[in-house]
């Protein structure tokens, strides 16, 4: 019968951020088997008990010289969205990954950072009243009408494929297939609706709190308090190439990454152009006429989803924050993203 022996090591890991450096570490780092599992736990400290961090875990089979990749295949206090806090644990099935191993030096490691630029960098956003639609704009976006949201928390940049892969990593979901060059700080696309729908669902179980597309009225709402007004007005048509990518200034070819531009006045990134973001919404043409005035959650039902926000394929001259664009909840495109809302 093979055995795998276990050594364990006490890591002092401090975040990649120099202005954190001093404010978080990871201490007790023990690692056990039983049975299949190892089991790695560890306190995590932090000065700042408010911040989350993205804690990853590294096996190294030569004495702690050679770290690789970080290990897969593993669950709980691992990933993001870890807060800080003692008697940390993980599991790791070293089945599904190294299939039975021998060796007489194996040495773990717990790595962690601040999250920076990820979902959790989240901007809480006031409730209030505003105006909705556009009484200049297309067919659907009138009338405009008053509505009143609650607070909110969304998502400062685009979900991104570094993000995203990590969800594929975490749940053996396979990651979309790009046409286009990919970094990992680029808004993912080729998800649908639904994937994004799952990637919330995730993040919720992950979590502990809630996790969704943001409504019609909540994307509208960020994009015109940044922007106080229309980018086809003359006063900001003059000023789109500061804070969205479109057509313009891409030359119509793909998505750039997120939060290279100014955000708006909210602190949202990208909130306009880029990439088309979904909404939880199903489509109504004429469902404006109807809309409750307070959280409206859209249709009830439909065939096809809203997207909000414009993308590197239109000029700037087109793209508006009362714009609506629908399609299939199957789709999946090179321009059209999204980005997460958190219930407070």
């Amino acid at each position: 019968m093979r055995i795998i022996f276990i050594c364990w090591f006490i890591s002092l890991s401090f975040t990649a951020t120099v202005a954190f450096s001093q404010d978080v570490e990871v201490k007790n780092v023990i690692a056990a088997q039983n049975f299949n599992d190892i089991i790695v736990s560890y306190d995590l400290l932090s000065e700042n008990e408010s911040l989350k961090y993205t804690v990853s875990l590294y096996c190294s089979t030569n004495g702690g010289k050679v770290f690789g990749d970080p290990i897969r295949n593993t669950k709980g206090d691992v990933g993001f969205n870890i807060a800080p806090g003692e008697g940390k644990k993980i599991t790791w099935d070293v089945l599904e990954e190294l299939n039975l191993f021998v060796y007489d030096n194996v040495v773990f490691k717990v790595a962690v950072k601040a999250n920076t630029r990820g979902f959790l960098d989240l901007v809480l956003i006031e409730g209030g009243s505003f105006v909705m639609g556009n009484t200049d704009g297309e067919g659907d976006e009138k009338p405009a009408h008053e509505v009143q949201l609650s607070n909110f928390y969304i998502s400062k940049y685009e979900i991104t494929v570094k993000q995203y892969k990590e969800y594929c990593e975490k749940t053996g979901k396979t990651m979309p297939e790009s046409n286009i060059q990919w970094l990992d700080d680029h808004p993912v696309t080729y998800v649908s609706w639904e994937d994004s729908k799952e990637y919330c669902n995730w993040l919720s179980e992950t979590t502990g709190e809630t996790y969704r597309l943001p409504t019609e009225a909540e994307w509208e709402y960020v994009a015109k308090d940044g922007m106080q007004g229309s980018p086809n007005t003359e006063s900001t048509k003059n000023e789109i190439d500061k804070f969205a990518w479109h057509k313009g200034n891409t030359g119509g070819y793909a998505h750039y990454e997120v939060g290279k531009l100014i955000p708006n006045e909210l602190g949202v990134y990208d909130i306009i152009g880029n990439v088309w973001e979904w909404c939880e919404d199903w489509y109504g043409k004429t469902y404006y006429a109807y809309s409750p005035g307070f959280n409206p959650p859209g249709p009830p039902s439909g065939k096809i989803k809203v997207a909000r926000g414009g993308s590197w394929r239109e000029p700037g001259d087109k793209i508006s924050e009362t714009y609506r664009f629908y399609q299939s909840p199957t789709s999946r495109t090179n321009y059209v993203g999204f980005r997460v809302v958190k219930e407070p």
